[in-house]
């Protein structure tokens, strides 16, 4: 059975780490289903075999680092960060305690996306101020380049 799902997966480029992922968690949430009795596993499961196939057959682009590894690497800088500012303020006010950690976890989490490549300019691009904060990353990446040059 083993050797037929890997055959299954191998096309023109071969297995990747994210088509792995996805199909251990559709037969894990498949499995689920068939135990627990709740449709809501089978669909799921379901979903994810599609997505799967739609990635494997080149429908979608999608990379495992992209999705998965750089938005938790960030999210896990962000708390970092956020628990780490919470020890220094300890002792000041309350509104300190909650401010200063959201605006540094925030600010670690919002760097660390720029310059992973989690955020483009598409990206950037769907937030209501997403026009202006395009415009400053094109500076500075444009300010970087001239410099390297």
């Amino acid at each position: 059975m083993r050797e037929k799902l890997r055959q299954f997966m191998i096309g023109r480029y071969g297995t990747d780490g994210l088509n792995q992922f996805l199909s251990i968690a559709s037969l894990v949430l498949l499995l689920i289903a068939i135990i627990s009795r709740v449709n809501l596993f089978t669909y799921l499961g379901a979903a994810l075999l599609i997505f799967c196939f739609a990635e494997k057959e080149g429908l979608l682009q999608i990379s495992f680092s992209s999705v998965f590894f750089f938005p938790l690497l960030c999210g896990t800088l962000c708390g970092l960060a956020a628990k780490a500012t919470l020890w220094l303020v300890q002792g000041t006010g309350r509104i300190w305690q909650v401010l200063l950690p959201v605006l540094s976890g925030g600010t670690v989490y919002l760097i660390s996306a720029l310059l992973t490549g989690c955020v483009d300019e598409e990206a950037l691009s769907l937030l209501p101020i997403g026009s202006r904060l395009s415009g400053m990353l094109k500076k500075i990446v444009g300010r970087k380049k001239r410099s390297e040059k």
